[in-house]
């Protein structure tokens, strides 16, 4: 029983307590059956079912999700970070996509996008996607906002750019430290086939020659100096 909380029981006509009991409740979305689990309130005095307008929420919008997760669709908190992504009101994005103005308000108060638009949306998720379709659909938006989705797609591909840049740069090193590694490996082999003349002491190896000439650690150079971790 939920301690100090009450619902109108229809068959008894009047506020009840009630307890919460795990249900399987079953939603028709689009002519297919949708089961979720719920907790739902049930009278204490009666059983019968009561409703809660939160709890009927909650699995709806479970049920909701389960139903896109399967058929690709976008959610309404997607498609609103997506719109968010190029700082432009519902109607603007709508127009920019060459839909209707209201089109971008009804996905993101539930309901499901037709195929066609969602597919467009989910394209518009990369920038220079999104920059052809604000190009295509010129007409239907002004200055303003046809300079802020450029403003945005810009700064996306120059941090794109800067991602990359650094990828790169971190490949460089592990194959140079890789390169290293093996002409360690080499020489260290040679020593030990030469281990009755004392070529190299034990603080001169072949890693403390590398080092002189490279600033690495001896031990970061045998280990790939960590980038494998990341």
């Amino acid at each position: 029983m939920v301690a100090g909380k009450i619902l109108f029981c229809p068959a008894c006509d009047e506020p009840r307590s009630y307890e919460k009991r795990e249900t399987t409740v079953i939603h028709s979305i689009k002519g297919e059956d949708i089961q979720v689990k719920a907790k739902i309130p049930f009278c204490t005095e009666c059983g019968a079912q009561l409703s809660d307008l939160d709890v009927e929420e909650k699995h709806f919008n479970s049920a909701l999700q389960e139903y896109c997760e399967r058929h690709n669709l976008l959610l309404p908190y997607q498609i609103k970070k997506i719109r968010k992504q190029y700082g432009l009101s519902q109607r603007a994005f709508a127009r920019a996509l060459g839909f209707a103005e209201s089109t971008i308000n009804r996905y993101e108060l539930g309901a499901l996008p037709d195929a066609v638009h969602n597919a467009i949306i989910s394209l518009v998720m990369q920038p220079e996607n999104m920059i052809r379709m604000a190009e295509q659909n010129r007409d239907n938006i002004s200055d303003k906002e046809f300079g802020a989705i450029k403003d945005k797609v810009s700064e996306s591909q120059k941090s794109s750019s800067q991602i990359t840049v650094s990828k790169s740069s971190i490949s460089t090193l592990i194959e140079r430290v890789e390169e290293l590694s093996k002409k360690i490996d080499k020489m260290e082999r040679e020593i030990e086939k030469m281990s009755s003349i004392d070529f190299y002491s034990e603080a001169d190896t072949y890693s403390h020659y590398i080092n002189k000439k490279t600033c690495f650690p001896p031990i970061a150079i045998k280990q790939g100096w960590g980038l494998y971790e990341n």
